[in-house]
């Protein structure tokens, strides 16, 4: 059966399932598993991967919920799977001590929206970090919407029992955009900085990274396609980066269409499952307002910042901070000042890497740099902290 199909018929037997929850729950077993999910079940990624990994790990008994894609990656990882939709999935949820989601409720399945009154123990993990994009109320849609309009998006609004934050600065950022839950922000979070923490930093490095976010409006997609198409035609960067021996690759972004773009070496496209092997091995990443800058950040990769489009693009997505704020890296409004950054190498200096390391104090507790470190994994501390919820 088709996800859409699936879909539908789950959503005509929505009543049922309502009705049969306190059956499911009354008939669960003595330690039923954790139910995990992230990425709208698409992909198994950033902070719900770790929690999973971790989880199996410590002996926790853990089911993914996710697409056909996602269902295959967690058979290559032992992970238990069921598939999103399903009556199977659906009496897991039910009978789950605690619910694990990156991006809202519709990880696990589209109508949980409507159990949020009788479910406990929902942790929202965030897939990477809430340090840049607002969300929530600090959204321009919601500060422009009338009463009856902000009613309706309070309702569509992720909800959970718990938010997990890596430092009190992302508390911080959470609680303006998620008032409502403010006192219930655990500083256990950033499980997916454990994998960031062992980037490389040697002379193999010889790529430069470009990820750019995703834009809402076909507007943007379409100038975003147009840049890249830009970057393609440069003949003084691409004579730079062959003088260099350097490759230029453009990271495409989970929700984007496949590439209508086409470029030719030394450029080349990544999907976005290869996102963290890509900064992995780059010299350089380039990125605008993606949670990556502060991923980034933490694992002391040299930044360089392209909001070409900041006027247009804070109008429909709000930031935590004015972006000249963001002083630790330099910045390129415009694709000619771009190239000059790029090919004079001002990302690189001691400059920067100090500005980097002072930014990265104030954001980030001491986190893990190698397996071999005494300081616990994000993972660890994250798990640790579901347990004490849970007992």
């Amino acid at each position: 059966m088709s996800l859409q199909l699936r879909t539908i018929v789950s959503g005509i037997f929505l009543p049922f399932w309502f009705c049969l929850h306190p059956i499911f729950r009354a008939l669960r077993g003595a330690s039923p598993p954790w139910v995990i999910g992230g990425h709208r079940g698409r992909i198994i990624s950033d902070n719900s991967r770790l929690i999973a990994l971790e989880a199996l790990r410590q002996g926790v008994d853990v089911v993914w919920l996710g697409n056909e894609t996602a269902i295959k990656e967690a058979d290559e990882l032992g992970l238990k799977s069921l598939s999103r939709q399903t009556w199977r999935a659906r009496i897991a949820i039910s009978q789950a001590p605690c619910l694990v989601y990156s991006h809202g409720e519709d990880d696990l399945d589209l109508f949980l929206i409507f159990f949020r009154k009788i479910l406990k123990n929902r942790f929202l993990l965030g897939h990477c970090l809430h340090l840049i994009k607002a969300a929530g109320v600090m959204e321009p849609r919601w500060q422009k919407a009338s009463a009856w309009l902000k009613c309706w998006l309070n309702w569509q609004r992720v909800d959970c029992d718990f938010m997990l934050a890596v430092s009190e600065a992302e508390r911080e950022c959470l609680a303006r955009s998620y008032p409502e839950h403010k006192d219930h922000i655990l500083l256990t979070g950033g499980a997916h900085l454990d994998l960031w923490g062992e980037m490389s930093h040697g002379a193999k490095l010889r790529t430069i990274y470009y990820f750019p976010t995703w834009r809402e409006t076909k507007a943007e997609q379409s100038r975003l396609i147009k840049m890249v198409e830009q970057l393609n035609h440069s003949q003084r960067l691409k004579g730079w980066l062959n003088e260099q021996g350097l490759e230029l690759v453009i990271g495409m972004h989970i929700n984007a269409a496949p590439a209508q773009s086409k470029v030719q070496l030394p450029l080349r496209l990544s999907s976005p499952q290869h996102l963290l092997e890509e900064v992995d091995s780059a010299l350089l990443v380039i990125s605008d307002y993606s949670g990556v800058i502060f991923d980034c950040l933490a694992a002391k990769k040299p930044l360089l910042l392209f909001p070409y489009d900041l006027a247009e693009y804070t109008a429909n997505r709000g930031l935590f901070r004015d972006y000249s704020e963001f002083s630790f890296a330099p910045h390129a409004h415009h694709f000619d000042e771009l190239i000059d950054l790029i090919t004079s190498e001002a990302a690189l200096t001691e400059r920067f890497r100090q500005l980097a390391e002072d930014e990265r104090h104030k954001m980030f507790p001491p986190l893990r740099s190698s397996a071999s470190s005494s300081i616990p994994s994000r993972a660890q501390v994250g798990i640790k902290s579901m347990l004490d919820k849970l007992s």
